[in-house]
């Protein structure tokens, strides 16, 4: 059976010191991941909160939230893509523009919990990249 597609939400986001954070907004009082660098890698995960490295330094992106009723299969058009575990406490979300503060999304997963993540990050040009950010809940549930 294919996934299915439960919701979606794109916004215009900054990325700013070639960071952008996706966080859950009833985390928002907690500490931030570390920074990707830190890991070794261009994700790093704290409780509710991810946080994103650009592979340049982009102004912008296009960040595309979609919701899954089951784990999709990877795409190829990625250039970077990486899943992870996140436990979302009230399931609406916040984008860290990291100067440029926190926001509210305007969009809320359905149901608060644990949720499996998969990232996408391609830079477009030299100013902008997309970034696609994808949840499912975990096979358990």
């Amino acid at each position: 059976m294919p996934a299915v597609k439960l919701s979606e939400h794109e916004a215009e986001v900054a990325v700013n010191r070639r960071l952008l954070g996706l966080f859950d907004e009833a985390a928002l009082a907690n500490a931030n991941p570390d920074l990707p660098l830190h890991v070794h890698d261009w994700v790093s995960v704290s409780e509710g909160k991810v946080l994103m490295e650009a592979d340049e330094n982009v102004i912008t992106a296009t960040l595309r939230v979609e919701v899954w009723d089951r784990p999709l299969p990877l795409a190829d058009n990625w250039p970077r893509t990486r899943t992870v575990p996140m436990v979302l406490m009230s399931g609406r979300l916040a984008v860290d523009e990291i100067e440029f503060g926190t926001r509210p999304l305007g969009f809320r997963l359905p149901t608060p919990g644990q949720w499996e993540v998969r990232l996408h990050w391609r830079t477009d040009n030299v100013e902008h990249a997309s970034v696609l950010v994808q949840f499912w809940p975990p096979a358990a549930r």
